[in-house]
């Protein structure tokens, strides 16, 4: 049976006890509120299919994301682009917020308000992580009762092919300033190293037309990087 009181003048508690039940309680602003939610969770334990919803009512968003870059972001190729998606998504309003309260329109002002400084491929990388991040929550971390509300939401279109040059600071300005700098000095770290092995070519390779035209090509392929 839930008992519901009242904790200061604008909160109220509510306590669920029922046997082959672990206790459920949660504190709300209204009474309303209060027994709205007393009442489907008592109706979930009387159809026999009710799941605890603590873990995603006290789990805020900024302690899933550090979870989620310990457990499944640090074994994959791209941790440290992700890197990235999680220290800008935990810089939101939504960090603070608990899993099971974040709505689709919570999601949607998140993406409003992101493709006013980056590109539209840059917000629908951080949703897909998002998206991700909700779904191993789900499956694997003990809150089956979570939903997904990045599926809720409509995913901006990704950015047309480009058949041309990045002007200067271009590129910062479509995916952000933390994400370029890190993977232009990977970039420049790895043109620093072809360019040593062009070099080593020109010097010991015997025949120096066939240098000269390796060289050539790898230079060329350093303009691009």
């Amino acid at each position: 049976m839930a008992t519901i009181r009242e904790r200061g003048p604008y909160q109220w508690q509510v306590q669920i006890l029922r046997k082959g039940q672990s206790p459920q309680s949660r504190t709300f602003n209204n009474k309303n509120d209060a027994e709205k939610w007393a009442r489907s969770i008592e109706a979930e334990m009387d159809r026999g299919i009710f799941v605890s919803r603590k873990e995603s009512e006290t789990t805020t968003l900024s302690e899933a994301l550090d979870r989620y870059e310990r457990e499944i972001s640090s074994k994959k190729k791209s941790h440290s682009i992700e890197k990235v998606y999680i220290r800008t998504i935990k810089k939101s309003f939504l960090s603070g917020r608990f899993l099971a309260i974040v709505r689709g329109s919570d999601i949607a002002k998140y993406r409003d308000d992101r493709l006013k400084e980056v590109s539209p491929t840059a917000v629908r990388h951080e949703l897909t992580l998002l998206s991700h991040l909700f779904t191993i929550a789900r499956m694997e971390w003990g809150m089956e009762n979570l939903l997904n509300p990045v599926s809720l939401v409509s995913r901006p279109r990704p950015n047309a092919g480009r058949d041309r040059r990045l002007k200067e600071g271009e590129l910062e300005r479509e995916f952000g300033d933390d994400l370029v700098r890190p993977v232009l000095a990977e970039s420049r770290s790895i043109s620093g190293a072809v360019s040593e092995r062009v070099s080593a070519w020109n010097y010991s390779y015997k025949s120096p037309v066939r240098a000269k035209a390796m060289g050539d090509v790898c230079e060329a392929i350093l303009k691009e990087i």
